[in-house]
């Protein structure tokens, strides 16, 4: 219409908007894919395939701003790389989605972060740090009746008993 009427000006404004919201649907669409990539990759152990996605599927909520999206991106990621060992990376990762999950509210993946967390510095060997993150882990499941997560949690927090690797459970 704007270039019917010879507003080129309008008419290019209208085009680029148009096409910024494409990209940021594509974007969008993308990072969605790309996490589901890494569930799956992850799912089949995977691990490389899945921080490949996982770390696409970043750069992409990172292009459209999505902070949300990098958090869970985030977790996920800081989780694989748990997993692989990385305790240093993992760690890093696992503590940036806990501030934006604390920052946004998102208690369901606050506790997640935490309970990853935890595993991380346990395997640090910082035990009471792991025990600390642990409990607040839990206590925040508990808070918001995420009953498997807090069952994970108080997993994670018995195998850090001095006896766990004696078979004595307390």
């Amino acid at each position: 219409l704007w270039m019917g009427q010879g507003d080129y000006g309008e008419a290019w404004r209208l085009l680029d908007q148009a096409w910024a919201l494409q990209a940021e649907a594509r974007a969008r669409d993308e990072w969605m894919t790309l996490r589901l990539r890494g569930y799956l990759a992850t799912a089949q152990g995977d691990l490389d395939r899945a921080c490949d996605s996982y770390q696409q599927a970043l750069a992409c909520a990172q292009r459209i701003e999505d902070s949300f999206a990098q958090a869970l991106l985030e977790e996920r990621l800081g989780e694989v790389y748990l997993e692989m060992g990385d305790l240093t990376m993992a760690a890093s990762l696992l503590q940036k989605s806990l501030s934006a999950f604390r920052s946004a509210g998102a208690g369901e993946y606050e506790a997640l972060s935490l309970y990853h967390l935890g595993r991380a510095l346990a395997r640090f060997g910082k035990q009471p740090a792991a025990t600390r993150v642990f409990g607040e882990g839990l206590s925040l499941a508990q808070q918001l009746g995420y009953y498997k997560q807090a069952e994970q949690i108080q997993e994670a927090l018995r195998s850090l008993a001095p006896n766990a690797g004696n078979g004595v459970r307390r």
